[in-house]
This record gives C-alpha cells, sequence and structure tokens, in this order.
C-alpha cells in the first residue's frame, strides 16, 4: 500500500523480459531478425546507461524527454549512426 518493499521497474530488466518473451515466439509469429535487432538495441541502451549515465539500469519513472533526447545523440555521435537506424533504435525504446 505504501510502495515498500515494493519492486522497483528499470528499463534494463524490462527490456531483457521483453527480449526473452520475444525469443519464444521465433517462428511462431516472430522472426529472428527482429529478435536480432532487439537485442542489438539492448546492447546499445546498455552501453548508454552504463557509459553516458554511470549506472547499471534506470528505473521507469526516471525516464524523461531528456533521456530520449541523450541516448539520439549518443546513437548519432558515439556510435555514428544515420537517421533511418537511430530511429529504428528509438521506436524499439519506445515500444
Amino acid at each position: 500500500m505504501l510502495g515498500i518493499g515494493e519492486k522497483k521497474l528499470t528499463l534494463l530488466a524490462l527490456f531483457t523480459e521483453h527480449n526473452e518473451e520475444f525469443k519464444k515466439r521465433i517462428g511462431v509469429d516472430r522472426e529472428k531478425g527482429s529478435y536480432e535487432s532487439y537485442t542489438r538495441s539492448y546492447r546499445h541502451l546498455h552501453e548508454f546507461i552504463r557509459d553516458k549515465k554511470k549506472t547499471e539500469d534506470v528505473t521507469l519513472k526516471s525516464l524523461d524527454q531528456d533521456f530520449y533526447d541523450d541516448f539520439e545523440l549518443f546513437l548519432r555521435s558515439d556510435c555514428g549512426m544515420q537517421q533511418k537506424t537511430v530511429h529504428e533504435h528509438l521506436y524499439r525504446l519506445k515500444r
């Protein structure tokens, strides 16, 4: 009731859970190539959080427009991605 002892939802934990569920559905209603794209997005996001945010994970509550903009800049500058690729990674983050 007071939120004491409540499990905090974190971005990378949720992303990992999503990818695990996605992997189970390969061949049923998901493609292996799509799964690989999600795992690539996870790796970039993990690198961003570790290197730029200096932490291992972030809570969902802490996500805001600045986080999104910083991740976009990271993909463009640090990873050297073009607009279409950046858009695909940002789409997966929003999902």
